[in-house]
């Protein structure tokens, strides 16, 4: 007698084929059918220190809420933009900004380069509180984030 679906070896009667079908289905489940996650938004803005464009630094957005994902980007002329493929889930983030600006003093750059090499020292002129200690933040909304500002005082 022979049981349709079963081979001549699978002496247990379970049919191999809706097993597969099985695994094909959980693997296609889980792999969240196409889904590329979730959501971005992309955020752009200007951002000035004492009313000056920062000539070049680097913004961050930290999400102030489970399951989200930090993101940043170049500051290059004062301006910055997070493209929606990096860009950020709706909600409250932090903002952290960082700059730095050559001190006048020149160091050699180390092993390796000649004697006579010399490079500026750089120092970061933000304060804590737009950075490691940031008090700055962002709401990322669905629709336009483009005019998303920032004007610091740095006390220099």
């Amino acid at each position: 007698m022979t049981l349709r679906g079963v081979s001549p070896g699978n002496s247990s009667g379970i049919s191999r084929i809706p097993l597969v079908s099985w695994g094909v289905a959980a693997c296609l489940f889980l792999a969240g059918c196409g889904s590329d996650g979730p959501e971005k938004h992309p955020v752009s803005g200007v951002v000035r220190a004492d009313g000056e464009p920062i000539e070049t630094g680097s913004i961050s957005f930290i999400p102030q809420f489970q399951d989200g994902f930090q993101a940043g980007a170049s500051i290059v002329n004062g301006e910055y933009s997070v493209p929606r493929d990096k860009g950020l889930k709706l909600g409250k983030h932090q903002v952290q900004i960082r700059a730095t600006t050559g001190t006048g003093e020149m160091l050699h750059p180390g092993f390796g380069a000649p004697n006579d090499a010399r490079v500026e020292r750089r120092a970061q002129f933000i304060p804590p509180k737009y950075n490691s200690r940031s008090v700055l933040t962002a709401d990322i909304e669905a629709g336009n984030n483009e005019d998303t500002n920032f004007d610091l005082e740095t006390g220099q």
